[in-house]
């Protein structure tokens, strides 16, 4: 199986790549083209498969990938043959491709909604809804 990548995840340590801060909207904005991309090479017709209204990155069962290829695992063996790619570096490749935030998933378990998955989570919407309108 060949594994798709377009620009690969930077070597560097996030504090590094984004100093002391946390990544911007920039930044998510740019992971969220990067997956759209991938996506539009690996399943062409993904834009048809996502429902906005139900759209939530912080959720295994709502978020892109579940859209498009059912569950949140079969994404990523689709993607990058594994579902084990995720781990302890912030740029693995679910989050390179904007479709996961591993720098929050420490923060998930009290129950709030964390700023960059709401951030991805509209970055997506945006994506989805300006490529069903032809733009």
């Amino acid at each position: 199986m060949t594994i798709l990548t377009l620009d690969p995840p930077p070597t560097l340590a996030p504090e590094v790549v984004f100093g002391p801060q946390l990544p911007t909207d920039g930044d998510y904005h740019d992971a969220v083209t990067r997956g759209a991309a991938l996506l539009d090479l690996v399943r062409p017709d993904w834009v048809d498969r996502v429902d906005v209204q139900q759209l939530d990155i912080s959720c295994p069962f709502h978020c892109i990938l579940s859209h498009v290829f059912g569950r949140y695992g079969r994404g990523l063996i689709a993607l990058f043959g594994s579902d084990s790619v995720l781990g302890p570096d912030p740029w693995n490749l679910p989050t390179w491709y904007g479709f996961d935030n591993i720098m929050e998933h420490q923060e998930l378990g009290n129950g709030r909604p964390l700023r960059g998955f709401l951030t991805l989570t509209d970055m997506w919407i945006i994506q989805v809804t300006m490529r069903k309108v032809g733009l």
